[in-house]
């Protein structure tokens, strides 16, 4: 730990700060050259190689774990101890980049979540106005020919929205649409709460289609607005699909059970 309490604190250290900081360190070592020449033997020994290496990557440690406030204390003893300015400045470099590129990261990640949680709910919402009513989803819906000795309408039928990049679709049972399964794939790995109000009802371990590490899938239940009732699955994996679909579904469906691990 730093010996005695520094007279430095840099809580949040910006290209500006480092630049006065700097600044003052460059004067206080003129300072100390100044006692040398003169002859002060106290002031010449405060430069110390062993203990600035220690600051230096005990600084670089505390930069990686995300610890501000011990990062700003070793950073003041490596300025103290180390004899090449070099050293100290391109610690500082370090310390600028690292902590602008973590706010980058950051700011990245705001705005992934905001754009899924757009489309998660831009999705709800036409699923919403169509869980009812799945056939009107569509000018155009798509059924295929009745299976010899069925009624006309015991068939699946689809419907399908182009909603800019993405594609919305239903599947639904003609003699019965409120049965509809709705499907988008985001190209991005989402969340239920990216589609509003849920709890989850079970998770678990698919294996990966390239026979690589398994895959997370999660089913929620909606606990209210237009979707209250209906479940939402969906896989931790980027080409993934996210159906929402009724109850009256499974029932239709044989093989969404054991897609849902039910």
């Amino acid at each position: 730990m730093p010996e005695g309490k520094s007279s430095r604190t840099l809580p949040a250290i910006t290209r500006l700060n480092l630049s006065v900081f700097s600044g003052q360190q460059r004067g206080a070592s003129r300072l100390v050259l100044v006692a040398c020449l003169a002859g002060a033997s106290l002031a010449c020994s405060v430069k110390d190689q062993a203990k600035c290496d220690e600051a230096l990557a005990t600084t670089r440690q505390a930069l990686k774990a995300g610890q501000t406030d011990l990062m700003a204390q070793w950073r003041d003893r490596a300025w103290k101890y180390c004899e090449d300015p070099a050293a100290s400045q391109g610690l500082d470099k370090e310390i600028v980049d690292t902590q602008a590129a973590e706010l980058a990261k950051k700011q990245a990640e705001a705005a992934e979540k905001q754009k899924l949680t757009q489309l998660g709910q831009t999705f709800a919402s036409w699923v919403g106005q169509h869980r009812a009513a799945p056939d009107k989803a569509s000018a155009a819906p798509q059924c295929p020919e009745v299976e010899k000795g069925k009624k006309e309408e015991e068939r699946f039928c689809t419907a399908t929205r182009k909603a800019g990049p993405y594609d919305f679709s239903v599947r639904y049972w003609q003699a019965e649409p409120p049965a509809a399964r709705f499907t988008l794939k985001p190209g991005a790995v989402m969340e239920c709460s990216h589609f509003g109000p849920t709890s989850e009802v079970r998770a678990f371990n698919i294996p990966a289609a390239s026979g690589g590490p398994t895959a997370k899938r999660t089913v929620c239940q909606f606990t209210g607005g237009t979707l209250n009732g209906m479940q939402l699955v969906l896989t931790n994996a980027v080409n993934a699909d996210v159906h929402i679909f009724s109850t009256e579904y499974l029932a239709k469906d044989a093989g969404m059970k054991p897609y849902i691990g039910g």
